[in-house]
């Protein structure tokens, strides 16, 4: 394996990772990363950014003011409240056949 490379915007959200054996035209605002930095981006999946040579854990943080907060324990339990609603929602969708009128009705309220 090469050396890894990564593109992150303002944010320090990853745009995009290269190796020098796979990619013949890395962007020259690509930085290198180690691999232990490349699998751990890859593991959190959009839940980690790229700050001062750290990865850092965007799980409990918002995107305010041009920086990173992190989200109050009522923010926190809001937002766990809304994904957990989401979930059920999306479960019992799976659970009824979609033309079934009276669950179109209850999941519309």
């Amino acid at each position: 394996m090469g050396q890894k490379y990564a593109v992150f915007d303002e944010k320090g959200l990853p745009m995009g990772f290269y190796d020098s054996e796979i990619n013949t035209n890395i962007p020259e605002e690509a930085i290198p990363i180690t691999l232990e930095v490349w699998k751990e981006l890859l593991d959190k999946d959009g839940e980690a950014v790229f700050i001062d040579n750290t990865v850092v854990d965007i799980s409990d943080k918002v995107w305010e003011n041009g920086q990173w907060r992190t989200l109050s324990y009522t923010e926190q339990l809001q937002r766990a409240k809304q994904q957990t609603m989401e979930f059920l929602d999306q479960y019992a969708r799976g659970l009824f056949i979609p033309t079934d009128y009276i669950f179109i009705k209850i999941t519309e309220t």
